[in-house]
């Protein structure tokens, strides 16, 4: 294996690595709207901060919101 095909290697180790975080971060996500759906709204915000930071930085590329 050449110095170039283990570089290759070890970006697409990389891309795998992140895809599946992002694909765990997503399905958290969705645990957590759906975990919190009938809870009282004082309780929702913070959870609500955590599932728009995932959807800014995966989702739509932008910053993440002003902390709770």
């Amino acid at each position: 294996m050449t110095k170039k095909d283990e570089k290759e290697l070890n970006v697409q180790q990389v891309i795998d690595m992140n895809y599946r975080c992002l694909m765990l971060l997503g399905y958290a996500a969705s645990l957590l709207s759906e975990a919190f759906k009938n809870k009282p709204e004082s309780q929702k915000e913070k959870y609500k901060w955590f599932i728009q930071c995932i959807d800014n930085m995966i989702y739509f590329d932008k910053p993440l919101p002003p902390c709770p």
